[in-house]
């Protein structure tokens, strides 16, 4: 009997799975690293569904493996949303130094407030998350073709 993934068991079994590709891609590891920091710069930032064609655009302008974008894409997904909204809220809060207060404020002030809050924070968010998912990637693949490599060595011996 064959398990059937649903809901969060499905979408973490394909993040897994995208991953694991990932790992075997045959562009060099700074391509590989770079695709996957620029999907995750544009999957924090609200493309509002613009983010495949962005990751295109930049792909031709930046060499960089497109497999490696998509897969950094994802993680803007129904689990994380909820964080990367009220982190770019917050980030972008302690910025601008704005808040909603709903007391004082209309409400058209307020929602100038947070927009303006969570697009700062957004677009910082989006660069400092994408440039540490690109070390951290860096470092991942360095390490899994070392140990290809030494495997591979040692069955040759």
């Amino acid at each position: 009997m064959k398990f059937k993934y649903t809901g969060i068991g499905k979408l973490l079994r394909q993040l897994v799975v995208s991953f694991k590709k990932l790992l075997h891609l045959r562009d060099s590891t700074h391509e590989i690293a770079l695709g996957f920091a620029v999907g995750v710069f544009i999957g924090i930032l609200p493309t509002f569904g613009f983010g495949a064609l962005f990751l295109a655009g930049l792909a031709v302008i930046i060499r960089f493996n497109i497999f490696a974008g998509i897969v950094g894409t994802l993680v803007n997904n129904p689990i994380f949303v909820p964080f990367w909204l009220a982190s770019s809220y917050k980030v972008g809060e302690i910025i601008t130094k704005t808040g909603i207060d709903i007391k004082e404020k209309s409400i058209i002030e307020n929602i100038f407030g947070f927009g303006l809050s969570y697009f700062i924070g957004n677009i910082i968010l989006a660069i400092l998350v994408g440039f540490i998912s690109y070390f951290i990637i860096y470092i991942i693949v360095e390490i899994y073709r070392e140990s290809r490599k030494k495997l591979k060595n040692n069955s040759k011996t």
